[in-house]
């Protein structure tokens, strides 16, 4: 067993920093962001695997542990992948040139995988002094962080296949689990990570480690308020915004939550005047956002604000690389 220090949370820290420190110092000398997502899958299973194996064992840490290193090999070989399909990632065109903010991507990365694996770490630091036994609340955790994970893993591969078929170049998914959610990959990424506070707090032996519900719920609200889910509307919206059909999808398709349509994470124009605007766009070869529905001055948007004033280089990838979801800023 390696044991680097007594407390988990320094080592966790240590490690983690560490790598963000280390490669990043090497990404930004290189202007190159190709193994960023591999190295944010790396640090959460190692600093997984040291966490666990400090203190006393039990099998429910070992479970827990196998957990996250299957979710995030399964993210950083997916995202891997994807980046050196395309040659490179579009969120990192500008920034890697500019040496500061680069650094800082790296530093956001290190403490998205800490807040993240918060919980766990807690989990880890549990010592029980009789026959170590596995608690039915933590085999529910798991069986939701297992449902989350199918469920995020189908919904990308859904959407890699359609996007790698030509026919499909310039349209929009609307099929598979894409029927029944908007955002289906990002849903089942909420769920997995509720899934593993659910497992870790069966073992939670204070008061205050409750308060780490906060971990996967701040993360859940990035997600669908910050940067995630309002970013890639908005980008759907740009490219789409004058097909009758896309506006029909938007309002007969729940944003998050498979076949739940009642709430938005962004409130959306009016269906009728989005779908006359988008028949008119068609007929006109315009886009709804450049002729008046969106303009200054207009109001078609159910809670009066609108979404879309956010600054993005969004592109069609942006909905897989944004697993990262909780990371993004």
């Amino acid at each position: 067993m390696i044991v680097w220090f007594n407390n988990v949370y320094l080592l966790a820290a240590v490690i983690d920093f560490g790598m963000q420190i280390a490669f990043g110092t090497i990404a930004v000398i290189k202007q190159t962001e190709k193994f960023y997502d591999l190295v944010g899958s790396a640090t959460f299973i190692i600093v997984s695997i040291l966490g666990c194996s400090i203190g006393s064992y039990h099998p429910a840490k070992v479970i827990q542990c196998v957990c996250i290193c299957l979710w995030a090999t399964k993210l950083g070989a997916f995202l891997f992948y994807r980046v050196i399909q395309s040659g490179s990632d579009k969120r990192f065109d500008r920034v890697k040139k500019k040496p500061l903010a680069f650094y800082l991507w790296w530093m956001i990365q290190g403490s998205w995988v800490y807040a993240n694996l918060l919980p766990s770490l807690i989990m880890f630091t549990f010592k029980e002094n009789r026959e170590p036994i596995i608690s039915p609340q933590s085999v529910a955790g798991w069986a939701i962080f297992a449902a989350g994970l199918i469920f995020e893993t189908v919904a990308d591969i859904q959407k890699t296949r359609f996007r790698n078929t030509p026919a499909n170049k310039g349209r929009f998914i609307s099929t598979g689990l894409w029927s029944v959610s908007r955002h289906p990959n990002y849903f089942g990424e909420i769920v997995l990570w509720f899934g593993l506070f659910i497992s870790a707090a069966a073992y939670f032996q204070t008061s205050w480690s409750f308060f780490s519900i906060f971990c996967p719920v701040s993360a859940a609200m990035l997600i669908c308020f910050i940067s995630g889910i309002p970013l890639l509307e908005k980008s759907g919206m740009e490219r789409w915004g004058n097909d009758a059909d896309y506006a029909e999808y938007v309002h007969n398709t729940g944003v998050l939550i498979p076949f739940l349509n009642c709430c938005e994470c962004t409130p959306l124009p009016s269906k009728d005047l989005l779908i006359s605007e988008a028949s008119s766009g068609n007929a006109e070869g315009n886009n709804v956002f450049d002729e008046g529905v969106f303009k200054e001055g207009g109001d078609p948007f159910r809670g009066g604000r609108d979404p879309f004033k956010v600054t993005s280089e969004e592109d069609d990838g942006m909905e897989d690389v944004q697993l990262e979801s909780a990371k993004q800023v």
